[in-house]
């Protein structure tokens, strides 16, 4: 019975009350409740965390790691803080707020080696090139590291008083110190020896501080290392790349972690609760968050600090129901949890809303467990090497490896096919384009499964099988556009712009993908009908492009990307960049084939715009092509420029180019009535 408690009871009767009101009248439930929580600690780091506190009190979350300022300043000063507006906040809300120190080997980045060049890390392994600069990890066994992070400490701790902080340890392996002394205890049990020593020395003025180390990818084959550095009033949490950013059905906390908290101690747990870290996808899953919330509280573990990107919103079910089971774990089922979900949100037939997320959370779970966006449509070597060799379609393996054959795979479509009647006659918009998406991705495999059912034959390619495979890539076509325009929908009806390049990078992966099954079986004389339907990447520039000159004018070859004559759109996205690209002008040119000097400039348009930019569509250039003429070499002239100066730190500049076809009305009859080459090429 304190604060937080009070702030929960009112949460759970205002919850039981809301669907009840009618015609101003409430149905109260007469009811003694009893409730506390499995885990601890339930919350989120990152993304729009701290933008929506008041929205995840909402669903009993209480901890929000964040990202704050810790620096050193040109005299040597350590100097930490935080918004104080989000500590209260926080405190209003029963939310404990805990600022971060990232990762050690960053240290570079806030002054520590300006002031201190001393506690740079010893030998080559200690530096690591990277495109933004040099990272020196630091010298564990310096005494400065740890009269630097206790005067961190001691400055969070006078901000109001935040009372626990999160030390994040070096992130990657082999950059490490290799002094005498690193070497022969580890890097990373003494970064960990530090923090605890810094702990020591700030609790003279702050007895209640507490800390808790991040485990991370570097330190992952030393965490027995590491966590014999810590005592027990030192909290632990574990993080660890692919690991812990991790949707498989592999657990999650491994023996040595397991045993450290069934011993009683603190251990907590960073994961991802949505597809990919980094690329953008609509997931609905009760399956997949039981079954991690399930484990974190049958292994005893006292946190969940979950990880979604960029915006909460996007994911608004997943992050309900890890507040759901982190709190309750052996509760509700998945169809329970997904109706009192749909009840809250004021749909009139709950029950139909849960069999939708019941139905497509498995099957969407067997798809995007092998990591389909990220592994396989963002790199598509393996779709290419599966097309050129004639292979069957290995499943139980790779990008089917939940699928175990054919017929599972065709079963999966026809529960989205459910699901997305569902949607349609019960559902949001949210809903029906999150199944679209889904539906999508069946049909891209079931189409790489029909290729390679039609190559694995291993006989000729004549007429009959080119017409056959060019039927299926017509609707391979349709298939990556219609994902495209879902992926598109999907974040303008669940949070308008929300998605950002997250979702950029799905759609440029589909389109990447659809691209190499074109040029996988155009040996087999089968043509890509895709520049019709979306666009294609053309080119990039790179930071090297610019080493002579800050402007840049760079040539595009679209000859094969100019499918039918009309208008058409050049769009400059960006990859990386330190200050952004400008680009002043797009054209068309055009030469004789066999006379490559003799360039004429067709079309141009000029407008300034940089990258990367708000979604204004400046970076986008409009031009136009009456004739194709097959005795013509066609090229996108661009005029770029790198706006940082050549000693300038980072003065990476990096991003590709766009091409893409307007739509012509009956553009999805076109892209089935293109027809294959009529002679096979040589193979």
């Amino acid at each position: 019975l304190d604060a937080r408690g009070v702030f929960y009871a009112a949460e759970t009767l205002r919850q039981l009350l809301e669907p009840r009101f009618k015609e101003g009248q409430v149905t109260l439930p007469l009811a003694v409740i009893t409730d506390w929580p499995d885990l601890s600690e339930r919350g989120l780091w990152g993304g729009s965390a701290t933008r929506d506190i008041e929205w995840m009190a909402e669903r009993k979350m209480n901890v929000v790691d964040f990202h704050s300022q810790h620096e050193v300043l040109s005299n040597g000063q350590a100097t930490a803080s935080v918004d104080l507006d989000l500590i209260r906040r926080g405190r209003l809300h029963a939310v404990n707020m805990v600022p971060i120190i990232q990762h050690l080997n960053h240290m570079g980045s806030r002054g520590v080696y300006d002031a201190y060049p001393d506690l740079r890390g010893k030998g080559k392994a200690a530096a690591l090139k990277t495109e933004y600069g040099i990272l020196h990890t630091p010298c564990g066994s310096n005494p400065k590291l740890r009269e630097i992070l206790a005067d961190w400490f001691r400055g969070y701790a006078a901000n109001q008083g935040a009372t626990d902080i999160c030390c994040w340890l070096s992130e990657l392996e082999n950059h490490r110190c290799e002094c005498e002394t690193c070497a022969k205890t580890g890097h990373h049990a003494l970064e960990t020896r530090a923090c605890v020593e810094a702990l020591r020395m700030a609790r003279k003025q702050y007895p209640d501080l507490r800390i808790r180390i991040l485990l991370t990818q570097g330190s992952y084959d030393h965490n027995d290392t590491v966590l014999a550095e810590i005592p027990p009033d030192v909290q632990v949490t574990y993080y660890e790349g692919l690991r812990t950013y991790d949707i498989s059905t592999n657990t999650m906390i491994y023996p040595l972690l397991e045993t450290y908290a069934a011993s009683g101690r603190w251990l907590g747990v960073y994961p991802t609760l949505f597809p990919h870290w980094r690329y953008v996808t609509p997931w609905s899953c009760p399956q997949f968050i039981k079954f991690r919330m399930t484990e974190y509280v049958d292994k005893k573990l006292k946190n969940m600090t979950g990880y979604i990107a960029p915006d909460n919103r996007l994911f608004d079910f997943n992050v309900t129901a890890a507040a759901e089971w982190a709190w309750n774990a052996h509760g509700r089922t998945e169809q329970e949890f997904s109706m009192a979900w749909a009840t809250r949100q004021g749909f009139k037939q709950p029950r139909a809303v849960a069999d939708w997320a019941v139905k497509l959370g498995a099957v969407s779970w067997d798809l995007y467990e092998p990591r389909f966006v990220a592994r396989y449509l963002v790199y598509p070597g393996a779709v290419k090497s599966m097309i050129a060799k004639r292979s069957k379609p290995a499943f139980g393996e790779g990008m089917f490896a939940q699928i175990p054959d054919e017929a599972r795979l065709r079963a999966n479509r026809a529960v989205c096919e459910d699901a997305l009647r569902l949607a349609e006659e019960t559902g949001t918009e949210a809903m029906l384009t999150e199944t679209r998406v889904t539906l999508s991705y069946y049909d891209l495999l079931i189409g790489l499964c029909d290729i390679c059912n039609v190559l694995s034959a291993k006989g000729p390619v004549g007429m009959p099988e080119r017409r056959k495979l060019q039927d299926i890539m017509n609707r391979l076509t349709l298939t990556g556009a219609e994902n495209i325009d879902a992926y598109r929908d999907w974040e303008r009806v669940a949070e308008p712009g929300a998605g950002g390049s997250g979702v950029d990078e799905s759609v440029r992966a589909t389109i990447t993908t659809v691209q190499a099954v074109a040029d996988a079986l155009r040996p087999f004389g089968v043509r890509n009908p895709s520049g019709i339907a979306m666009s294609s990447r053309i080119g990039v520039w790179k930071t090297e492009d610019f080493k002579n000159d800050p402007i840049l004018v760079k040539e595009f070859d679209v000859t094969g990307n100019l499918v039918l004559p009309g208008p058409f759109s050049v769009t400059f996205k960006h990859t990386s960049s330190a200050l952004g690209t400008y680009i002043s002008r797009a054209a068309l040119a055009a030469c004789p084939k066999d006379k490559p000097g003799e360039r004429i400039e067709i079309c141009v348009d000029e407008h300034n715009s940089s990258v990367p930019n708000p979604r204004d569509g400046r970076n986008t250039y409009h031009l136009r092509l009456d004739t194709i003429d097959p005795n013509l070499t066609y090229y996108v002239v661009a005029r770029l420029r790198n706006p940082c100066l050549p000693n300038f730190v980072r003065n990476n500049c990096n991003g590709d180019v766009l091409f893409q076809c307007e739509r012509k009305p009956d553009w999805q009859a076109l892209v089935m009535n293109v027809e294959p080459y009529p002679e096979t090429p040589a193979q």
